[in-house]
């Protein structure tokens, strides 16, 4: 959910709170698309080296430091691309491959099943809330994505085992 506050709806904040033009929205996806990319195999490198758990809390914690700068004006808004693209592409790669080590090969696909029914039950109403907070001050959006991102971490730091064999 903390991410499905503002995502959906970013090119609406930078529009209207941030005054970007298309174009600069556009350089700014585009960013994150060429962060993810050129991050992607380097994620799964790091997921190898500090397992699954360890890596999706640093993805939380390069997400909050996206949500900082995305605070900004610009140039320094132009920061929080590079964060939210490592961010992604640590999550994709750290998220599956803890799905596989805890749960093998055998229920894969019904439990990212499962998992992501779960999470778009939190998803849908999220862009709307977030909408409606942002209407209200961007900040209590923002506020309340981080307050989430950071509790996402505290169950992953309480997990002992990091895979089971």
């Amino acid at each position: 959910m903390a991410w499905r506050l503002w995502f959906p709806i970013l090119n609406a904040y930078f529009k209207q709170y941030r005054g970007l033009t298309d174009p600069q929205i556009g350089d700014f996806m585009t960013f994150v698309g060429v962060s993810m990319l050129v991050t992607s195999y380097i994620a799964g490198s790091i997921t190898d080296y500090l397992k699954p758990r360890k890596s999706l809390i640093i993805y939380e914690l390069l997400g909050v430091f996206g949500v900082i700068f995305l605070q900004f004006e610009q140039p320094l808004l132009f920061i929080a691309a590079p964060f939210i693209g490592f961010s992604i592409a640590f999550w994709v790669t750290a998220y599956n491959s803890l799905i596989t080590t805890y749960y093998g090969y055998n229920s894969i696909g019904r439990l990212r099943a499962v998992t992501d029914m779960t999470r778009a039950v939190t998803g849908v109403p999220a862009p709307l809330v977030g909408g409606y907070l942002m209407s209200i001050n961007p900040l209590i959006t923002f506020t309340l994505s981080l307050a989430l991102m950071l509790t996402a971490i505290v169950p992953l730091s309480l997990i002992e085992s990091e895979e089971r064999h």
